[in-house]
């Protein structure tokens, strides 16, 4: 890949690495909670009462819910 404009000069792979954009879509309200959820439950398996482990389905939402608040009052949107 050259450089923008009409140059031919290479660009380097050593600098063309800061140039790699990742992006990632947004999961919908399903995959959030699975997610949650499967978190919650390898959390609470090691060593808690078998309530909290219970408590998962409960948990869960008001998991999603607070980190959904979260990125809202940081970033403004969601």
């Amino acid at each position: 890949m050259g450089p923008p404009g009409g140059g031919r000069n290479d660009i380097s792979a050593r600098f063309m690495r800061h140039l790699q954009i990742v992006s990632i879509d947004d999961f919908d309200e399903n995959t959030m909670l699975r997610i949650f959820y499967a978190i919650s439950e390898w959390h609470f398996a090691k060593g808690y009462d078998t309530v909290f482990i219970r408590m998962g389905k409960v948990r869960t939402p008001s998991s999603t819910e607070t980190c959904h608040q979260t990125f809202v009052n940081i970033y403004g949107k969601c």
